[in-house]
Protein backbone atom coordinates (compact mmCIF):
# COMPACT_ATOMS: atom_id res chain seq x y z
CA UNK A 1 0.00 0.00 0.00
CA UNK A 2 1.20 3.39 -1.03
CA UNK A 3 1.28 5.75 2.02
CA UNK A 4 3.10 8.33 0.67
CA UNK A 5 5.30 9.52 -2.41
CA UNK A 6 8.69 11.93 -2.81
CA UNK A 7 10.53 12.44 -5.36
CA UNK A 8 13.18 15.62 -5.83
CA UNK A 9 12.96 18.05 -8.25
CA UNK A 10 9.35 16.73 -9.10
CA UNK A 11 7.74 18.74 -12.39
CA UNK A 12 4.25 20.11 -12.23
CA UNK A 13 3.20 17.24 -14.84
CA UNK A 14 4.50 14.88 -12.29
CA UNK A 15 2.45 15.86 -9.48
CA UNK A 16 -0.75 15.55 -12.15
CA UNK A 17 0.32 12.61 -12.91
CA UNK A 18 0.69 10.87 -9.25
CA UNK A 19 -2.47 12.70 -8.46
CA UNK A 20 -4.48 10.83 -11.33
CA UNK A 21 -2.79 7.23 -10.33
CA UNK A 22 -3.50 7.89 -6.54
CA UNK A 23 -7.20 8.74 -7.18
CA UNK A 24 -7.96 5.88 -9.86
CA UNK A 25 -6.20 3.21 -7.33
CA UNK A 26 -9.02 4.35 -5.35
CA UNK A 27 -6.78 6.84 -2.46
CA UNK A 28 -7.64 9.92 -0.31
CA UNK A 29 -6.54 13.57 -2.72
CA UNK A 30 -7.87 16.98 -1.04
CA UNK A 31 -8.36 19.78 -2.97
CA UNK A 32 -6.24 22.18 -1.60
CA UNK A 33 -7.13 25.71 -3.34
CA UNK A 34 -10.59 24.93 -2.78
CA UNK A 35 -10.29 24.09 0.90
CA UNK A 36 -8.55 27.83 1.24
CA UNK A 37 -4.97 29.30 2.73
CA UNK A 38 -3.65 29.97 5.57
CA UNK A 39 -5.09 33.06 7.42
CA UNK A 40 -5.91 35.75 4.72
CA UNK A 41 -3.32 33.61 3.13
CA UNK A 42 -2.56 33.57 -0.56
CA UNK A 43 -0.84 31.58 -3.60
CA UNK A 44 0.66 33.16 -6.86
CA UNK A 45 2.17 31.49 -9.65
CA UNK A 46 3.57 33.29 -12.47
CA UNK A 47 5.89 32.36 -15.65
CA UNK A 48 9.09 33.22 -16.59
CA UNK A 49 7.75 36.27 -17.41
CA UNK A 50 6.74 37.29 -14.22
CA UNK A 51 2.92 37.11 -15.71
CA UNK A 52 0.38 36.01 -13.10
CA UNK A 53 -1.36 32.81 -13.92
CA UNK A 54 -2.92 31.80 -10.66
CA UNK A 55 -3.99 33.71 -7.98
CA UNK A 56 -5.87 32.32 -4.95
CA UNK A 57 -7.93 33.62 -3.23
CA UNK A 58 -8.31 35.66 -6.49
CA UNK A 59 -8.25 39.37 -7.08
CA UNK A 60 -9.98 40.65 -10.32
CA UNK A 61 -7.57 42.24 -13.11
CA UNK A 62 -4.69 40.31 -11.36
CA UNK A 63 -4.35 37.18 -13.46
CA UNK A 64 -2.77 38.04 -16.99
CA UNK A 65 -0.64 40.67 -15.79
CA UNK A 66 2.47 41.24 -14.59
CA UNK A 67 3.76 40.90 -11.25
CA UNK A 68 4.38 44.47 -9.11
CA UNK A 69 7.97 45.49 -10.64
CA UNK A 70 9.19 46.28 -6.42
CA UNK A 71 9.12 41.76 -6.95
CA UNK A 72 10.47 41.36 -10.21
CA UNK A 73 13.79 40.82 -9.01
CA UNK A 74 12.53 37.39 -6.82
CA UNK A 75 11.99 36.04 -10.18
CA UNK A 76 15.39 34.98 -10.78
CA UNK A 77 16.81 35.10 -7.14
CA UNK A 78 19.50 32.06 -6.86
CA UNK A 79 17.27 30.59 -4.23
CA UNK A 80 13.92 30.22 -2.36
CA UNK A 81 13.63 33.19 0.93
CA UNK A 82 11.11 34.79 2.72
CA UNK A 83 9.84 38.14 2.92
CA UNK A 84 7.57 40.86 4.87
CA UNK A 85 4.94 42.84 1.98
CA UNK A 86 2.20 44.58 0.90
CA UNK A 87 0.16 42.18 -1.30
CA UNK A 88 -2.15 44.09 -4.07
CA UNK A 89 -5.06 44.12 -1.88
CA UNK A 90 -3.76 46.29 0.92
CA UNK A 91 -2.66 42.80 3.51
CA UNK A 92 0.72 43.35 5.09
CA UNK A 93 1.97 39.39 4.57
CA UNK A 94 4.58 37.32 4.99
CA UNK A 95 5.38 35.92 1.91
CA UNK A 96 7.60 32.71 0.96
CA UNK A 97 8.83 31.92 -2.43
CA UNK A 98 10.20 30.05 -5.39
CA UNK A 99 12.05 31.58 -7.80
CA UNK A 100 12.60 30.01 -11.20
CA UNK A 101 14.73 27.27 -12.04
CA UNK A 102 15.79 25.05 -14.68
CA UNK A 103 13.11 22.28 -12.65
CA UNK A 104 11.03 24.62 -12.01
CA UNK A 105 9.96 26.90 -14.85
CA UNK A 106 7.20 29.00 -12.27
CA UNK A 107 7.44 31.58 -10.40
CA UNK A 108 5.65 30.63 -6.88
CA UNK A 109 4.64 32.72 -3.69
CA UNK A 110 2.81 31.99 -1.03
CA UNK A 111 1.99 33.85 2.14
CA UNK A 112 0.11 34.91 5.39
CA UNK A 113 -1.05 37.79 6.71
CA UNK A 114 1.16 38.83 9.68
CA UNK A 115 -1.87 40.22 12.08
CA UNK A 116 -3.73 37.02 11.48
CA UNK A 117 -1.13 34.72 11.98
CA UNK A 118 0.11 36.32 14.92
CA UNK A 119 -3.00 37.74 16.79
CA UNK A 120 -3.32 34.23 18.92
CA UNK A 121 0.46 35.64 19.69
CA UNK A 122 -0.39 39.14 20.31
CA UNK A 123 -3.68 38.29 22.22
CA UNK A 124 -1.41 36.00 24.73
CA UNK A 125 1.36 38.86 24.74
CA UNK A 126 -1.23 41.35 25.96
CA UNK A 127 -3.07 39.13 28.32
CA UNK A 128 0.00 37.92 29.75
CA UNK A 129 1.28 41.79 30.38
CA UNK A 130 -2.49 42.25 31.91
CA UNK A 131 -1.78 39.89 34.47
CA UNK A 132 1.82 40.76 35.47
CA UNK A 133 -0.04 44.48 36.04
CA UNK A 134 -2.92 42.69 38.01
CA UNK A 135 -0.25 40.92 39.89
CA UNK A 136 1.61 43.59 40.55
CA UNK A 137 -1.46 46.12 41.57
CA UNK A 138 -2.78 43.02 43.56
CA UNK A 139 1.10 42.95 45.41
CA UNK A 140 1.23 46.60 46.07
CA UNK A 141 -2.38 46.11 47.90
CA UNK A 142 -1.18 43.74 49.65
CA UNK A 143 1.64 45.60 50.89
CA UNK A 144 -0.52 48.79 51.40
CA UNK A 145 -2.76 46.40 53.51
CA UNK A 146 -0.06 44.46 56.03
CA UNK A 147 1.59 47.78 55.95
CA UNK A 148 -1.63 50.01 57.48
CA UNK A 149 -2.65 46.37 59.44
CA UNK A 150 0.34 45.15 60.58
CA UNK A 151 2.67 49.10 60.99
CA UNK A 152 0.76 52.62 60.75
CA UNK A 153 -2.36 51.72 63.08
CA UNK A 154 -0.31 49.96 65.89
CA UNK A 155 1.95 52.86 65.57
CA UNK A 156 -0.56 55.35 65.75
CA UNK A 157 -2.25 53.33 68.45
CA UNK A 158 0.56 54.12 70.46
CA UNK A 159 0.99 57.21 69.45
CA UNK A 160 -2.66 57.92 70.44
CA UNK A 161 -2.39 56.42 73.95
CA UNK A 162 0.33 58.35 74.58
CA UNK A 163 -1.34 61.43 73.25
CA UNK A 164 -4.66 60.81 75.49
CA UNK A 165 -2.63 59.97 78.46
CA UNK A 166 -0.71 63.51 78.17
CA UNK A 167 -4.15 64.88 77.69
CA UNK A 168 -5.18 63.88 81.07
CA UNK A 169 -6.90 60.63 80.32
CA UNK A 170 -4.58 58.87 82.91
CA UNK A 171 -5.84 55.52 81.98
CA UNK A 172 -5.43 55.25 78.39
CA UNK A 173 -3.52 52.78 77.37
CA UNK A 174 -2.75 51.16 73.73
CA UNK A 175 -4.24 47.49 74.81
CA UNK A 176 -1.86 45.48 72.76
CA UNK A 177 0.06 43.24 75.25
CA UNK A 178 1.43 40.59 73.22
CA UNK A 179 0.20 41.55 69.47
CA UNK A 180 1.84 42.40 66.63
CA UNK A 181 5.26 41.15 67.48
CA UNK A 182 8.11 43.96 67.64
CA UNK A 183 5.89 46.68 67.70
CA UNK A 184 3.14 45.00 70.33
CA UNK A 185 6.48 44.68 72.57
CA UNK A 186 6.88 48.53 72.24
CA UNK A 187 3.43 49.16 73.12
CA UNK A 188 3.62 46.71 76.16
CA UNK A 189 6.90 48.71 77.30
CA UNK A 190 4.52 52.41 76.59
CA UNK A 191 1.64 50.68 78.80
CA UNK A 192 4.02 49.36 81.72
CA UNK A 193 5.62 52.67 81.70
CA UNK A 194 2.37 54.73 81.57
CA UNK A 195 1.25 52.26 84.49
CA UNK A 196 4.22 52.85 86.50
CA UNK A 197 3.94 56.99 86.05
CA UNK A 198 0.17 56.73 87.20
CA UNK A 199 1.20 54.88 90.53
CA UNK A 200 4.15 57.41 91.54
CA UNK A 201 1.62 60.26 90.94
CA UNK A 202 -0.77 58.08 93.50
CA UNK A 203 1.25 57.96 95.58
Amino acid sequence: RLVAYYEPHMNAWDCLAGLCLVREAGGRTEEFLERGTLADGFISIADGDGIVVVRTPPIPNVVGTKISKDYTHLLHEPQPGTLEATSRDGVLRVIGYQPITKETPLYIASGFSKDAAFESVNRGTLTAGLLILLSGMLAAAAAIFIGNRFIVQPINSVVSAIERWSAGETAARTGMRGQHGEIGQVAAAVDELLDELERRRAE
